[in-house]
Formats: C-alpha cells, sequence, structure tokens
C-alpha cells in the first residue's frame, strides 16, 4: 500500500491514541495498584515504584474494594476479600509486583 496522505494520517491518530493509554493491555489486580500512582513518592527505592504498592495506592484500592468498584486498567476486575487480603500483605512486605 503507498503511502498516502491519509494513511500518514491514520498512523499519526494510531500513535496520539496510543500515547494517551487507550490500547493498554489489562494488568493484573496487583500490577494495576501498584501502577495507580506512577513514581508514587512513598515507595520510591531504586526505580521499582510502579512495582511496589505504596501507601497511597493501598488506600486506594482499599476504596475500590468497599466500594466494590473495578479497578482501572484491569478489564473490569474487582477486588474481592481474599485479593484484597494479598493486597495489603504486599504492600506490609514491600513485596515487588512482577504480574
Amino acid at each position: 500500500m503507498p503511502y498516502t496522505k491519509m494513511s500518514g494520517l491514520l498512523v499519526m491518530v494510531l500513535m496520539f491514541i496510543s500515547g494517551c493509554g487507550l490500547f493498554q493491555p489489562e494488568l493484573s489486580i496487583e500490577a494495576a495498584v501498584a501502577q495507580l500512582i506512577p513514581n508514587d513518592p512513598s515507595v520510591a527505592v531504586g526505580g521499582n515504584a510502579d512495582r511496589l504498592i505504596g501507601d497511597q495506592e493501598i488506600l486506594l484500592a482499599t476504596g475500590f474494594w468497599v466500594k466494590e468498584a473495578s479497578v482501572p486498567r484491569t478489564g473490569g476486575k474487582r477486588i474481592n476479600d481474599q485479593m484484597m487480603k494479598n493486597l495489603v500483605v504486599a504492600w506490609a512486605n514491600g513485596t515487588l509486583i512482577i504480574k
């Protein structure tokens, strides 16, 4: 297919949309919670801020759990009681989230 102004415009639009995060892959609940606040200062240790659950992120996760709301970037997944326990343990122990 030859490169035309229309195909160039389509490429630019797709790049813009993907840069806005509209085509981000679904994450596990643990990974999504760890990334709720990019570079969370409460866990800024060795560049792993988005792989650790910080203080503000565990509070946000608690809000999703209490309200039974879906967690962003998970495709509509919700935090159940067991998952909330797992998140609290990961937060308290400083566990790296690798999923």
